[in-house]
């Protein structure tokens, strides 16, 4: 999230500098969790998604179930089993994105690495024995 902000605000950032620990969230990282484990992760991370925001959820459709009762969360989160299709649908919803690729597209921060102004040091290993190399974007790397 703060990649995304810092790509998008470029030079007007109010923050001197930043640090992004962990992985990066990208169409790289959706197609390795998909695939990883044979999807076991995939599952228990929509899963897990979907029992700490139950009341979220709740909460979220009782406000706009008058005004936008197409944004309502509840009949996606029944068929959310994963957090690559389930989670990024409910997401593209309820965020009011054109299409799942729009989300993945705007979620992505590798198509902005290039716009951040502001000195952000991300750290990621390389041999982290759940993502590692695979989703670390080394080709966008620069000073």
């Amino acid at each position: 999230m703060l990649g995304n902000y810092a790509g998008r605000k470029g030079k007007a950032n109010p923050l001197s500098a930043q640090v992004g620990v962990g992985c990066h969230f990208d169409k790289k990282y959706f197609d390795h969790i998909a695939t990883y484990c044979f999807g076991f992760f995939n599952y228990v991370l929509g899963l897990g998604v979907i029992l700490t925001n139950k009341q979220n959820y709740e909460d979220y459709d009782r406000m706009i179930v008058k005004k936008n009762p197409e944004r309502q969360a509840a009949p996606l989160i029944k068929k959310a089993w994963s957090l690559t299709q389930g989670i990024a649908e409910l997401y593209t919803v309820t965020g009011c994105y054109k299409s799942k690729e729009h989300f993945f597209f705007e979620s992505d921060v590798t198509n902005r690495m290039h716009t951040i102004a502001k000195p952000f040091f991300f750290l990621s290993a390389l041999d982290d024995p759940f993502f590692g190399a695979n989703v670390i974007p080394l080709d966008h790397c620069h000073d």
